[in-house]
């Protein structure tokens, strides 16, 4: 039972209140031990159901979201935790921490025995919240957290003003409060003699025309209860995993500790998947962003290199002009001074644009506009990123 509740993310109990709403059977107190151990055990059949309501039986929200990171996470949950053979349950142990807390929770004990309450008896310090009544429950509950800890590979650490689950790959803030209620508060005979008297003196005053508009009533509109009732919970933000763990009928926070280390390493898991898929899209968001701007920069370097080779194109048309038309005017030994000048000009920017157009002039043209670089900085990289960004 403890095990399929945890894949749908729920405790063993809240499992059985589903079956039992349903008409379901669950095994009882001591089923899968005796099984185990090889005895007979009697199956109670499924009794038809006329109610159509409960013929289909839904856990949580239809609409719950989750992750993929939380998909993937409680996937390899299942994965890790498949066994062919039913586990027998084995009742949860407490043990008391004594004078000696467990060294994980050692320094964080000793300053909740150091705090003194407020006003309402409340002792508050790194993240733990409890009455002064429930403190030593409160420290019971943290030794058998890092016991249950420690033996799956974890720790539990405490800071000026939170506490930590940490494991192998990431850690969890966590807070360990007790449940309060606010019931409105019920006067007193000696806070109503306080307040009749108060009344009075405010009526006196209001015959000789003097006012006042203070709260008469001397007693808080509301009081304070600490119900006794602890739970512990995972401070941050998770969709699709129970986050917190409470005392209930048959059992209590300290009783759970091992189901509350699952669900812990369950919500780190979770939220490092959803840490990495976060990484690879951004990653993967960069890359087609570079990609866009090589793309307009290499469009950007089209046009310049069309329009650097039809100057080249143009240069070269004009010199062969050039060069049939000085051909073909008449030249001598006695040519009129303007004449002569003119040929001397046009045979100058005939070398001119030689020079230009020779290997050497156009490749330091190339290399100063940087249009053909090697190697190329702005190649199409697109078939070398892959559907998460990595090249």
């Amino acid at each position: 039972m403890q095990k399929l509740a945890a894949t749908y993310g729920l405790s063993d109990r809240g499992l059985a209140k589903t079956c039992t709403r349903h008409l379901i059977p669950v095994p009882p107190r001591g089923y899968w031990a005796k099984l185990d151990a090889g005895q007979p055990v009697k199956k109670t059949k499924l009794r038809p159901v006329e109610n159509k309501a409960l013929h289909s039986v839904y856990i949580g929200s239809s609409t719950v979201y989750r992750s993929q990171g939380v998909k993937l996470a409680l996937e390899a949950h299942r994965e890790k935790t498949k066994s062919p053979e039913p586990q027998p349950r084995s009742e949860p142990v407490v043990l008391e921490p004594g004078a000696e807390p467990h060294r994980f929770v050692k320094s964080l004990v000793k300053g909740l025995r150091k705090a003194k309450p407020d006003a309402d008896g409340l002792i508050s310090a790194c993240g733990v919240a409890v009455h002064h009544r429930s403190l030593d429950r409160a420290i019971t509950a943290l030794h058998n957290l890092a016991i249950a800890a420690e033996a799956a590979g974890a720790a539990v650490k405490s800071s000026d003003e939170r506490v930590f689950f940490v494991d192998d790959i990431g850690s969890a803030a966590i807070e360990l409060v007790e449940e309060r209620r606010r019931p409105k508060h019920v006067p007193t005979e000696q806070e109503l003699a306080n307040f009749a008297k108060l009344k009075a003196k405010r009526d006196r005053d209001r015959e000789r025309d003097i006012w006042s508009f203070d709260r008469l009533e001397t007693w808080p509109e509301f009081d304070i209860v600490y119900t006794g009732k602890l739970k512990l919970g995972f401070t941050g933000w998770v969709r699709g995993l129970r986050q917190s763990w409470s005392d209930g009928k048959t059992q209590t926070v300290e009783s759970m500790a091992s189901e509350i280390v699952v669900g812990l390493r369950l919500i780190i898991a979770a939220n490092a998947e959803d840490e990495r898929i976060r990484q690879e899209n951004e990653l993967r968001r960069q890359a087609l962003h570079e990609q866009s701007v090589r793309r307009k920069k290499r469009q950007e370097r089209e046009v310049k290199r069309t329009e650097f080779f039809e100057v080249i194109e143009r240069d070269q048309r004009q010199l062969a002009g050039w060069r049939a038309t000085l051909k073909a005017l008449p030249v001598g030994d006695q040519m009129p001074q303007e004449y002569a000048s003119m040929i001397k000009w046009a045979e100058e920017q005939v070398a001119a644009l030689e020079t230009s157009l020779t290997v050497e002039s156009i490749q330091n043209a190339l290399v100063e506009k940087d249009l053909f670089p090697s190697p190329d900085h702005l190649a199409d990289h697109s078939a070398d990123v892959g559907v998460n960004g990595r090249a």
